[in-house]
């Protein structure tokens, strides 16, 4: 894979071109089995395009979004969240195509994330225990566990943090 063609961006969800939100959704939805992947107009959105259609992406929340978002869903506490307070982002739906998976591309994501956030003082994320790819991508990027919870399907979720600073 020729890394020079990758091109990397970080818009919020609603500055993205319809051709974008388009392939950003085809992504996640072969991705994800999910109802909904809480794309939120605040949202912060990067990723890679290489020949301009989308292979990689990751959401990112600042952590007063996420408090809305919670207070909104009548969920006003931080349970299975990082309790290392303000000033950080909660990554999800980071999706790599298919075509592109086993090429680094979710650590080189991750990676620059943490670099245009030097000014803030954590990243945070939930990865089922089970969904080894996710878990040692984190892990490779120095996140640790914070907690081990039970969702309501019994699955053990790692709530996972590293600092930036």
């Amino acid at each position: 894979m020729n890394y020079k063609n990758l091109k990397y961006f970080s818009i919020p969800y609603k500055d993205m071109s319809s051709h974008y939100k388009e392939e950003l959704f085809n992504l996640l939805t072969l991705s994800f089995d999910l109802p909904s992947f809480e794309l939120h107009p605040f949202t912060i959105i990067n990723g890679l395009i290489i020949d301009k259609k989308l292979i990689a992406s990751v959401s990112l929340l600042h952590h007063n979004d996420l408090l809305k978002i919670l207070k909104k869903n009548k969920n006003d506490e931080m349970t299975g969240y990082s309790k290392k307070g303000d000033d950080g982002l909660f990554i999800y739906n980071i999706a790599v195509d298919d075509n592109y998976r086993r090429k680094k591309l979710g650590e080189i994501l991750i990676n620059l994330v943490i670099r245009e956030n030097l000014n803030l003082k954590y990243l945070h994320c939930q990865v089922l225990k089970e969904n080894e790819p996710s878990f040692n991508l984190f892990f490779k990027c120095g996140f640790k566990i914070e907690e081990e919870m039970n969702d309501s399907d019994k699955n053990v979720v790692c709530v996972m943090s590293r600092n930036i600073q």
